[in-house]
């Protein structure tokens, strides 16, 4: 299967001499040796490097250590390449293969792929839109470096026009360029919530942890019990430092719960977070206390003492002594392995966790605190509340927290109507019975 690996990538520049090309680390008075850490490479299933894929990744170095480009969007489009890749050698089929015949053309039978996966619930709406905007983005730049030698253009380009309205109501046109390979995002979700992942009960909440407890390991069991007891994303989760529950600060109302402080900006303990957000999440003290208790095991200790460099000092290790996430982006692929093998034990034990992934313990955890807000508050302070949990969740803009809150009224109203339907229903087949 192909690979995606990340690599740290020296630039060199070369020099030219009569009879050779000697390439040597870029160095300049003000910035040394330049290296990009973590960035992706291309590998098919022999082995192989894929040569234009790790040309693209490495033409994008002088963009990241300018600031024109950050390293994530690489590792993001990366995935989606990869992605790509995978169909390319499940298919037999070459990354330049465009037959006269357009039913049999690489990208059109990946875009027909793409909607088959959608379709089936494999992927969402939008993943399968970003997906195959990312691989003709790529194709453009292949194109635009003269790699794709074939007479067939890969797909046709037209220009649409939007309209679009500023923040003082002056409307306008802008010109967005798309093509006749482009998948609209024409999902409908029952939520509207991040990554368009419902949440679930409280009392599935309970059994899930109760569950985990048993049968996972206790790192596994500790990162949903963070993910549903603060919110945090994964890739935070995984980032967390020990320096991060020492500095953890008591709540002044109330000895249940402190705050973990958490972003890239913070100096003593940098955690990982989305848009590079800092800011402070709340954590229940018997939470917190049961992590530091973690910390100082023998079964941590020993992993913490096979890692490497600030390696240890992350609370969350694998048995080699790695961090769970891998890149920049807080991906975790040893996560998402534990995650198949809780759902696999559950089914075994009777238990539906099928459709359970880890950010719904994010959307529980965000839906519970809007419910509670409402039912403490009522309707007339809305403002304060998607004020809080744009907080506690660290959104970088309200209209994401809104979500949530029209999210647990939309249930409310949901569920009184189920309500008096059922009373109507089962009003009518009494009065059935009794005739």
């Amino acid at each position: 299967m192909a690979r995606l690996d990340y690599i740290d990538f020296t630039v060199h520049v070369p020099t030219v001499t009569a009879d050779q090309v000697l390439w040597a680390p870029r160095v300049t008075p003000t910035t040394g040796v330049r290296i990009v850490k973590n960035l992706p490479h291309f590998f098919w299933a022999d082995g192989r490097p894929w040569l234009e894929g790790n040309l693209w990744a490495s033409r994008q170095v002088d963009r990241i250590l300018s600031g024109e480009l950050k390293l994530k969007t690489i590792q993001t489009s990366a995935l989606a390449i990869h992605a790509y890749m995978q169909f390319l050698e499940a298919e037999e089929i070459d990354w330049w293969h465009f037959p006269p015949e357009r039913e049999k053309r690489c990208l059109i039978r990946y875009r027909g792929f793409l909607i088959k996966c959608r379709t089936e619930g494999k992927i969402t709406a939008s993943t399968t839109s970003s997906r195959m905007s990312t691989v003709i983005s790529f194709y453009r730049w292949i194109r635009a470096e003269h790699l794709l030698t074939t007479a067939i253009q890969p797909f046709s380009e037209r220009v649409v026009g939007i309209r679009v309205q500023d923040t003082s109501g002056f409307r306008r046109t802008i010109g967005v360029t798309t093509t006749d390979l482009a998948i609209p995002n024409r999902g409908r979700s029952a939520s509207d919530l991040e990554d368009g992942l419902l949440p679930v009960s409280l009392e599935e909440r309970n059994r899930i942890l109760a569950f985990a407890e048993l049968h996972c390991s206790e790192e596994l069991y500790l990162m949903l019990a963070l993910g549903f007891g603060t919110g945090m994303r994964l890739g935070s989760i995984t980032d967390l430092k020990i320096r991060t529950l020492l500095a953890a600060q008591p709540d002044s109302h109330t000895d249940k719960l402190h705050y973990l402080t958490i972003g890239p900006g913070v100096k003593y303990a940098p955690v990982h977070t989305k848009f590079d957000v800092d800011g402070q999440v709340i954590i229940p003290t018997i939470l917190l206390e049961r992590l530091q208790v973690y910390v100082n095991s023998p079964r941590r200790l020993k992993r913490e003492a096979a890692a490497s460099g600030e390696a240890k000092h992350i609370v969350f290790l694998n048995r080699y002594g790695k961090p769970f996430s891998r890149g920049e982006d807080g991906r975790s692929p040893s996560v998402n392995t534990e995650m198949t093998r809780l759902r696999c034990k559950a089914r075994t034990e009777g238990l539906n966790l099928d459709n359970f992934k880890f950010h719904r313990s994010r959307a529980t955890f965000a839906t519970s605190i809007a419910d509670t807000a409402i039912s403490m508050s009522g309707a007339s302070s809305v403002g304060n509340i998607v004020q809080l949990i744009r907080d506690l969740l660290l959104h970088k803009d309200e209209a994401t927290s809104m979500r949530y809150i029209k999210f647990v009224r939309n249930q409310k109203v949901k569920a009184q109507w189920a309500n008096e339907f059922t009373r109507l229903f089962v009003g009518a087949a009494m009065s059935s019975d009794n005739a």
